[in-house]
């Protein structure tokens, strides 16, 4: 026997490449899917003719004219997760607010210095004016008191260039008469020596707001028409009250604001004389309706009203404003209440003085 001739290999058909090795290979490359189809084209991959007809084959008219539907996901390509639903609006007025915007530039601090010349501003603000009360008989010399302890503040330095020292008259804050009052005031037979001749609650509103430092106006008062000008003095703001008038000393609600009470004292006759004086010259009145007028009302309202509140006064100064004695004994207690008020502010404390004199008045009489 010879040599067995080697059998010859018959070559695969292109229809059998395209559907064989080569379309395996394709598919594990991910350019074909297993039944033949080329990813990423529309165009299906053509199928061998030993295959048309068979159940469950697509025809060769449909194998060539449309894509075979194909169950299976793309090779090489993740599945994407389902997008999710959007938040609802949350309402206008449950949203938070804004975080406010902070510029890039530190905030300065106050120093220790500024920080305790604010605090001493405001204990300025808040520590109550020396208020002083002067009262007395008709022409007893109590608006010269007042003008001597002014000047000598002012001369001796106790009250500074700055300080604002406001003297607030009684006599300010009388009645407007009514019609019929206003005509018996014009025959002398109206009673202005009296309590009920006052706006006593529109004076203790005044003297409130200046004791707290805030401006004020004061009415004018014509003696002449017996009512007020339209026109008021305003006052901005006082370091030291002065309140004088015949009644200074009688109402408590007042009375128990102040921080030094005197009572000027003068010999009847003199008081007489001096109210002559005055009312014929400033207010155009005759002799005679100021003689019965002092007889009727004038004294027997200064025996009632006005002589018990000397008893409530820490200093009695006689001979009025002749008395440079009392008047220098006075401005050194107002120095002393002064003096104190600037230690507790240097100290930081509220006020709380103890009072000037003690409860017996002091009588300083001119020698």
């Amino acid at each position: 026997m010879g040599p067995r001739k080697p059998k010859k290999m018959k070559l695969a058909s292109p229809q059998t490449q395209n559907t064989g090795k080569t379309a395996d290979s394709q598919c594990h490359r991910g350019l074909m899917d297993p039944e033949g189809s080329l990813l990423g084209s529309s165009a299906p991959a053509p199928l061998p003719r030993r295959m048309m007809g068979r159940p469950g084959v697509p025809s060769a008219q449909q194998a060539v004219g449309s894509p075979v539907p194909s169950q299976q996901m793309p090779i090489g390509k993740p599945p994407l997760p389902p997008a999710a639903a959007p938040a609802p609006a949350q309402p206008e007025s449950t949203r938070p607010p804004p975080l406010p915007q902070h510029s890039s530039s530190p905030i300065r601090q106050p120093t220790a210095l500024e920080s305790m010349a604010a605090v001493t501003d405001a204990l300025l603000d808040e520590e109550p004016p020396l208020f002083i009360g002067v009262a007395g008989g008709t022409a007893s010399g109590k608006t010269t008191v007042c003008s001597r302890i002014i000047q000598k503040l002012h001369d001796d330095g106790i009250i500074r260039p700055d300080q604002n020292v406001v003297v607030v008259c009684q006599d300010s804050f009388y009645r407007p008469l009514t019609p019929d009052q206003s005509a018996l005031a014009k025959k002398q037979q109206f009673n202005f020596d009296v309590p009920s001749a006052f706006d006593f609650p529109l004076l203790l509103t005044t003297l409130q707001r200046l004791l707290k430092r805030q401006p004020v106006d004061i009415p004018i008062y014509n003696f002449v028409t017996h009512s007020r000008h339209e026109s008021v003095h305003h006052i901005e703001r006082a370091d030291v009250v002065i309140l004088e008038g015949i009644l200074a000393l009688f109402d408590e609600s007042i009375v128990g604001m102040m921080s030094m009470k005197l009572f000027v004292e003068a010999d009847p006759d003199e008081r007489l004389a001096r109210r002559i004086a005055r009312d014929t010259v400033e207010r155009g009145r005759e002799l005679g309706g100021i003689i019965a007028q002092y007889l009727t009302y004038v004294k027997p309202a200064y025996d009632r009203y006005i002589l018990p509140t000397k008893a409530v006064a820490d200093i009695v100064i006689q001979k009025g404003g002749e008395n440079m004695v009392a008047v220098n004994l006075i401005c050194g207690h107002i120095r002393q209440a002064l003096d104190r008020q600037r230690r507790r502010r240097q100290a930081g404390r509220q006020p709380s003085p103890p009072p000037l004199l003690g409860a017996s008045p002091v009588v300083v009489n001119l020698h």
